[in-house]
């Protein structure tokens, strides 16, 4: 007969495998979590300590100043404690607004470094090593190769060496998320994203050009320069331009342009000193944003700031050295950062609208971060310095 037999556990042995098991789950934690006692900041059962959290307050502290045009000379309690009186901030001490906004730099750090998690993504070996590179590379920069020095130097934004490895690798997974999603924007981008970046930062206009001197010709693409002639092109200038004149000056009055002025206008180009709207260049009009670039000298400075901002229907008049423009605003054609014959205006569309979308996506949950007050209440523009020493982790 087989007898089952039950042996029961001294308490004192009880209480070792528990105090065991509790040890064993507290080793495993931070490293799931990088949570602990010390926690400053957890989002979606991740979280930062508090020598991360003084390490990254220092750096986005220093960007916050710049931004604002503070200098370090006054990263003081003194300037800390005065008003800001900018303006629906008023009533609020300059130490109140920064704090305020360094924490909310650092929450949208954690979030985003957490998408990267969520797009399930993971490093490579070679991005892993990024982060080793990084500190050998804090060394050299920061302490002329002198490990101990660093800490001493790290020790004063009260941060340490291990936090600071910690942090390069949080920076890395926010920077290799918005390089995922700039790379594959065209599916990882919502057409939300992508519209609304679109709309925002881009202007379509033609450009009628009444030159002094040359008339810029397309040939195989290449602008080549001629003798501007008042026998073949620039015969009509002087009367082109006292027409365009005469509808602004009569459009100042009314607030509105003739009827049927898109026709107009285009008879107007046909005749412009630069085949800028031609077929071999740009026939529909060219697509204005801050970082365009067409060579040549085409968009001269006058005429780059007028057009940003021109809306569809709306002309203006601006004089170079070189001669008359009227630039003309257009509707923006749909999804044109997609079509490859307008390639030369979106080059950096993809990059900038991940840059803004990754933004939004990390502002959007920020409020799910949750803040341990104990662990930074005493991390402050008051207590921690401004960062001019040391540079972020990025894969560039």
């Amino acid at each position: 007969m087989n007898m089952k037999t039950t042996t029961h556990a001294s308490p004192m042995r009880l209480l070792t495998l528990l105090l065991a098991a509790v040890l064993l789950f507290g080793a495993i934690l931070p490293t799931l979590t990088a949570c602990g006692a010390d926690t400053a900041l957890s989002f979606d059962g991740v979280s930062i300590d508090s020598e991360m959290y003084a390490f990254w307050f220092s750096m986005s502290k220093t960007d916050v100043m710049r931004r604002y045009g503070i200098k370090s000379t006054q990263d003081n309690e003194a300037f800390w404690s005065s008003e800001c009186k900018l303006e629906g901030k008023e009533g609020r001490t300059w130490g109140e607004v920064v704090n305020e906004e360094v924490l909310r730099a650092v929450k949208q750090k954690l979030v985003a470094a957490m998408i990267y998690d969520e797009l399930g993504l993971s490093m490579t070996k070679s991005q892993k090593k990024t982060v080793r590179s990084y500190l050998d590379d804090m060394v050299e920069y920061v302490a002329n190769g002198e490990k101990a020095a660093l800490r001493d130097k790290l020790e004063a934004y009260g941060s340490s060496f291990a936090a600071l490895r910690r942090c390069a690798a949080f920076d890395l997974r926010a920077e290799l998320v918005l390089s995922y999603l700039a790379r594959n924007g065209k599916t990882e981008l919502t057409s939300e994203e992508k519209a609304g970046f679109y709309n925002d930062n881009y202007y379509r206009v033609k450009i009628l050009y009444i030159n002094k001197e040359v008339y810029g010709a397309f040939e195989n693409g290449v602008r080549v320069e001629k003798p501007l002639s008042f026998v073949g092109p620039g015969a009509r200038n002087d009367q082109d331009k006292a027409e365009l004149d005469a509808i602004l000056d009569a459009s100042y009055e009314t607030g509105k342009l003739p009827e049927g002025f898109d026709e107009v206008f285009d008879e107007y180009l046909s005749r412009s000193d630069e085949e800028i709207h031609g077929n071999e260049a740009y026939p529909n009009g060219i697509y204005v944003t801050r970082s365009i670039d067409l060579g040549g000298g085409l968009l001269e400075d006058e005429v780059y700031e007028a057009a940003r901002g021109l809306r569809a229907g709306q002309l203006v008049h601006v004089e170079t050295e070189n001669g008359d423009r009227y630039i003309y605003g257009y509707t923006l054609d749909t999804a044109a950062y997609d079509d490859t014959r307008l390639a030369p205006f979106f080059s950096d569309f993809y990059s900038r609208a991940a840059s803004r979308a990754l933004t939004a996506r990390a502002l959007a949950r920020i409020d799910e971060v949750l803040v341990y007050t104990e662990a930074c209440e005493d991390i402050t523009v008051y207590t921690v310095p401004c960062n001019l020493e040391f540079k972020l982790c990025t894969v560039g």
